[in-house]
């Protein structure tokens, strides 16, 4: 997202200098960068806020969804380890993809997850305190 900012504002003051035919495009290309640095956050903060993660202490469940809701759950007796994957927009904005696996391999991924190495270590507590390690 900083480097397309930065050419947002360079374009921008370009435009913004030159006054000349060539100034609305500068005008148009920053708004064009903004748009494309921005969108993919927006839909971070879609999915944050249309999801729901709740850990009991036998199950994860995983509710998603504004319109139509979409819930999945995954017993923990089932659960062998959780692994983590961030992108770097993901660990500057703290969500990333967790990546809960089963004993015979992945039994579910949850995609956009706020403090994904939060989750994963209350997932591996509750795994601990039922007298199983991960």
């Amino acid at each position: 997202m900083g480097a397309g900012m930065i050419g947002a504002i360079v374009l921008a003051a370009r435009a913004h200098a030159y006054r000349g035919p060539e100034a609305s495009l500068g005008w148009l290309g920053a708004a064009v960068l903004v748009l494309a640095c921005g969108i993919p956050f927006i839909i971070q903060w879609y999915y944050r806020q249309t999801s729901e993660y709740v850990l009991t202490t036998r199950r994860v469940i995983v509710g998603r969804g504004l319109w139509t809701r979409t819930t999945r759950e995954v017993f923990l007796n089932r659960v062998s380890g959780v692994d983590v994957e961030q992108t770097l927009p993901g660990r500057l904005g703290n969500f990333g993809t967790v990546v809960v696996m089963g004993f015979a391999g992945p039994q579910d991924v949850f995609q956009n997850i706020e403090d994904p190495n939060g989750f994963r270590m209350m997932v591996e507590q509750q795994l601990a305190s039922n007298g199983r390690r991960s």
